[in-house]
């Protein structure tokens, strides 16, 4: 479906990240705003000035325009927050009811059309709809965002991911150890890129979002200044300002050598167990179910593949030890990782 806009309504603005351009196009200054809002949370730096090259992906927000019929061949799939439809190459998906078009990978184009229901206007929606459009638009320039902590091991300069679901511990485990001395990317998402020297992950969010019982014992400084307001996804939670209290503990960027899968087990004390490559594949894999349906899906699997034949797994069961004692998890994986 072709869109026209009011070319006075227009607005075209770049943004990089890991040697990719992406193009975001806005229709009005409601959806300008609220994208540049949602986009300053993570690591994409805003380009000025005359562009001299294609983007590697188009974005265009609308954000009155009715969004388009879906065909009626298409396949529907089930997905967190609405439902997928699909023909093996393009994307409909409707999320918290905004509407979301991933175009084929050749077109590399990304179109979204915000609801203005209750439902759509609710800040956590609006931000479920960008979260899946930032996805898309950086699958779309061969680039993965990963459901991970990731930190650097002072010591070898070895690259930890901490892969797992909310509340798996992975923002308690990055500011104990960057309250150690280790370098942080992000407490929850990376970005994966593939170099001729193999996978490098990225930060890729910016803010922390972390909990009560994640700082507990941990005695940060400058705390109070580094703290926001809560997480509107999960009140529970406080945004994290961790440039504020790390403010040399920043790394751009890893070469991931570990990969650990974090549980909060509630036993006494903390265990790392090992786990084979295979399996380890199958666990990232269940992070991007909708890959199946995916044409780049192909691409996609050789992404994680070379990843992991380049890491080594495990399960880190963390007991009630590692949170009684903000320093045991900074030494207790160092001693791992240079075993």
């Amino acid at each position: 479906m072709a869109v026209q806009f009011k070319e006075e309504a227009v607005r075209t603005s770049f943004y990089s990240i890991a040697s990719r351009v992406l193009s975001v196009e806005t229709t009005d200054e409601w959806t300008t705003r609220m994208v540049e809002s949602f986009l300053r949370g993570f690591y994409l730096l805003p380009l000025t000035g005359s562009i001299s090259t294609d983007a590697d992906c188009a974005v265009r927000v609308f954000g009155d325009e009715p969004p388009p019929r879906i065909p009626s061949a298409f396949r529907s799939f089930p997905m967190q927050h609405g439902v997928g439809y699909t023909d093996g190459e393009v994307y409909h998906l409707d999320v918290n009811e905004s509407r979301i078009v991933v175009e084929s990978p050749a077109t590399r184009r990304v179109d979204v059309w915000m609801g203005k229901s209750r439902v759509a206007l609710h800040p956590v929606a609006r931000v479920n709809v960008m979260s899946y459009l930032l996805h898309f638009a950086l699958r779309r320039c061969g680039l993965m965002d990963l459901h991970s902590a990731g930190a650097v091991e002072p010591g070898s300069g070895a690259g930890a991911l901490f892969v797992g679901d909310s509340n798996s511990g992975k923002s308690s485990l990055t500011i104990r150890l960057a309250r150690a001395g280790w370098s942080y990317l992000s407490d929850d998402m990376l970005l994966l890129h593939e170099t001729p020297e193999g996978i490098r992950a990225r930060g890729l969010r910016r803010l922390f979002s972390v909990s009560a019982s994640a700082l507990a014992g941990c005695d940060l400084p400058r705390l109070d200044e580094a703290l926001g307001t809560p997480v509107n996804s999960d009140p529970d939670k406080r945004r994290l300002k961790p440039w504020v209290v790390f403010p040399r503990g920043f790394a751009e960027s890893c070469r991931p050598e570990v990969i650990y899968f974090p549980t909060i087990t509630g036993e006494e004390e903390s265990r790392i167990v090992s786990l084979k490559k295979a399996d380890v594949l199958l666990r990232l894999l269940k992070l991007y179910p909708w890959a199946c349906f995916d044409a780049a899906g192909r691409d996609h699997l050789s992404f994680l593949e070379k990843l992991v034949r380049q890491t080594r797994g495990y399960v880190l069961r963390a007991g009630r030890d590692i949170l009684a004692d903000a320093t045991l998890a900074p030494r207790l994986l160092a001693a791992h990782i240079n075993s």
